[in-house]
């Protein structure tokens, strides 16, 4: 299987939640109110887009090239965020770790294309889940979801580092959620400043 099925599975499962929008979503869950861009980018002009620069940093294992180059990936095993299980190409998604919709409620709202393009391929700001992960976290912040604890350090952190990277609020209840996490996980116990 390679990462084409992978990509397809990821615009799938992100246009499933765009949809969410058009619809007003579950209530529970926000849902973006304006037009985000579906797909990846080559940022760093090295034939691997943000989708495939994420599966190569997190993959447990050995990596199956589609093609000489090495810009595509035919297959490999990665762990979800999620449940921390190993996962073969096809059953993994890689997401954003903040959401659209979460963006725009932080203060994302009237930003360009380019700004959206840019952030969702920020690649502190995507993570793999299952699908069925992707699904049930959905919108949520840390203070509604949170991955395996085996990953809340680096949730945690790279919450509050994309938030304040791309000039982002963070909510009472997201740094509440983050500095738990990070009380609990991380050796050094401090919170991005």
């Amino acid at each position: 299987m390679t990462v084409t099925v992978t990509r397809i599975m990821a615009c799938a499962a992100l246009l499933a939640l765009a949809a969410c929008a058009s619809t007003g979503g579950n209530g529970a869950n926000p849902v973006a109110k304006t037009e985000w861009p579906v797909g990846w980018i080559d940022a760093d002009g090295d034939c691997q887009d943000s989708e495939t620069e994420v599966l190569i940093a997190e993959v447990d294992g050995l990596l199956q090239w589609a093609d000489p180059e090495a810009c595509a990936i035919a297959s490999g095993v990665w762990r979800s965020w999620a449940s921390d299980k190993r996962l073969p190409s096809g059953s993994v998604l890689v997401v954003p770790l903040v959401m659209p919709a979460n963006a725009e409620a932080s203060g994302a709202r009237d930003w360009s294309m380019a700004q959206k393009t840019a952030f969702l391929n920020d690649l502190d700001n995507l993570i793999i889940l299952d699908v069925a992960s992707a699904y049930v976290r959905g919108n949520y912040g840390p203070d509604r979801w949170t991955p395996h604890t085996r990953y809340w350090c680096d949730y945690a952190r790279r919450w509050q580092q994309v938030k304040a990277r791309h000039g982002l609020t963070l909510s009472e209840e997201e740094q509440g959620a983050t500095d738990a996490m990070i009380e609990r996980a991380c050796p050094s116990n401090k919170s991005v400043e």
